[in-house]
């Protein structure tokens, strides 16, 4: 192996290795957030946005998989009790669908939307609703 080579290679380990510090660091951040009332209100005016732009479904957040307490694995395979998983701020932001919004039709999806090394990477939860007529979202708040 030549200088060059084994210097690319290096430089990649460290990019690898900087880039798992960081996704840690994420993690840590977004156990510790919580869901205030305003990122709440601005998530369902940006929702309610979709909605009158004709949208069926608006991604409200995307995390790691990480911040799921089994990485992903439910979400990945669809099993029912994937909501228990849920851990820091993706937690709230279930909990107050359930709690505002599932009463009155919406539903929250859950899915993995980015792999990285074919390793399941980051999770978006959005909020769905029916075609058109369903654009009154602001009824959750």
């Amino acid at each position: 192996m030549t200088i060059a080579e084994e210097t690319v290679r290096e430089d990649a380990l460290a990019a690898k290795q900087l880039a798992a510090l960081e996704r840690l660091r994420q993690i840590k951040a977004m156990l510790l957030e919580h869901l205030d009332k305003e990122v709440w209100a601005t998530l369902l005016d940006r929702a309610q946005a979709a909605a009158a732009e004709g949208e069926s479904s608006f991604e409200l957040m995307r995390f790691p998989c990480d911040l799921c307490s089994d990485g992903g694995r439910k979400i990945g395979v669809a099993e029912n009790d994937w909501p228990t998983t849920l851990r820091g701020e993706a937690a709230e932001v279930y909990a107050r669908w359930e709690r505002e919004l599932r009463p009155t039709g919406f539903r929250l999806r859950a899915q993995i939307v980015e792999y990285l090394d074919g390793i399941p990477n980051n999770i978006a939860l959005s909020l769905a609703w029916p075609a058109p007529e369903s654009s009154e979202i602001r009824k959750g708040r």
